[in-house]
This record gives C-alpha cells, sequence and structure tokens, in this order.
C-alpha cells in the first residue's frame, strides 16, 4: 500500500494566490483542498482534517483570526501556517493563536512555504505521541 500524501488545505479569499501555493504544494508531494473563506475553512476541517492549514488572516464572512482562534481551541494538534501582507503581524500572531506554528509574509518564496509545510509537519506527530 502506497504511503497517503499530507492532506494541506489552502484558505485564501483569492483563487490566484490558492491555485499558486496548492500547485507548489502538490509537486511537493502534499495532496491539499482549498477553501475560499473562514467558514469554508471550518467545514472543510470537520469533513477531512487535514494535517495542516495554510491561512490568510484577511478574508470575507469569517477572518482567518477567528478560524485560527476556533483552529486552537478545537483540533490544537492541527498546525496552522498564517500568510498575511502584514510585515508587523508575525510576533502578534505566534503569541495570539497557540496553534500557528509560522507566519509568512507576502510576497514569499515558494521554497519558505515548502520548507514551512515539511518541518510543520515533521514536529506534529512528536507532540501528539
Amino acid at each position: 500500500m502506497l504511503p497517503t500524501k499530507p492532506l494541506i488545505l489552502v484558505v485564501d479569499d483569492s483563487p490566484d494566490i490558492r491555485l499558486l501555493v496548492c500547485t507548489v504544494l502538490k509537486h511537493s508531494g502534499f495532496a491539499t483542498i482549498t477553501a475560499s473563506n473562514g467558514v469554508e475553512a471550518l467545514e472543510q476541517v470537520q469533513q477531512h482534517q487535514p494535517a495542516a492549514l495554510v491561512l490568510d488572516l484577511n478574508m470575507p464572512l469569517m477572518p482567518g483570526w477567528d478560524v485560527a482562534r476556533i483552529m486552537s481551541q478545537e483540533h490544537p494538534m492541527i498546525p496552522v501556517i498564517i500568510m498575511t501582507g502584514q510585515a508587523s503581524l508575525p510576533s502578534q500572531v505566534l503569541e495570539q493563536v497557540p496553534t500557528a506554528a509560522k507566519v509568512l509574509i507576502k510576497p514569499f518564496e515558494m521554497p519558505e512555504l515548502i520548507s514551512s509545510v515539511s518541518t510543520v509537519l515533521s514536529i506534529v506527530p512528536k507532540i501528539a505521541a
């Protein structure tokens, strides 16, 4: 039986960013699903139990901040990688959102995304054990 690819939920209101991030992750050996807002993201988490989220903070219906807080309360073992265009936020995010494993400042380099996802996934089983 072939090993299952880790499933990453990519959440961003920009279809272009979702497509780019998903394409890069798929080429790096991950499976992906998407959501265009926070409400969809939480529905996807319930349905699919992804290994990690790559989450934008500024979205309609439910901002990423709210999704990240809910994730830390209801799914603390699913790490969240935050994407934001606000360079001043990383320390605030990491302090306020326990499941925020990494903050990527847009525009970020794709190798940084791949490295962040790989690192987060390599740590999670050790925490759960």
